[in-house]
């Protein structure tokens, strides 16, 4: 029971050294941790994304999408419009980053 005791003491040494931030990060990835391992049927890998199949919410989804096609047309779009003109802009940061680095 001494043991025990002292185990426990130093546990709570080590939580009272560890910071907030580094605390709620190992607590987050042993929940996901554990999360992945009850539902291990269900996760696929690709490459660096780890996906968790599921049907819930499907038909909800097709029952939005037909409901107001030609909204969904629109915002599909103006996406479109969005992720070009971002690609765009990424890419004069970048060049003007790289002339500032350059000059100086």
């Amino acid at each position: 029971m001494d043991s025990l005791n002292k185990y426990f003491k130093g546990l709570l040494q080590l939580i009272r050294m560890i910071d907030a931030y580094t605390l709620s990060i190992i607590i987050f990835i042993t929940v996901v941790a554990i999360i992945v391992y009850r539902d291990r049927k269900n996760i696929e890998r690709q490459f660096i994304l780890v996906l968790r199949k599921t049907k819930r919410g499907r038909s909800l989804l097709i029952k939005i999408s037909r409901s107001h096609t030609l909204f969904w047309k629109y915002i599909e779009n103006i996406g479109v419009v969005f992720g070009f003109a971002g690609s765009v802009y990424i890419v004069y940061y970048l060049i003007i980053a790289a002339i500032r680095k350059a000059a100086s």
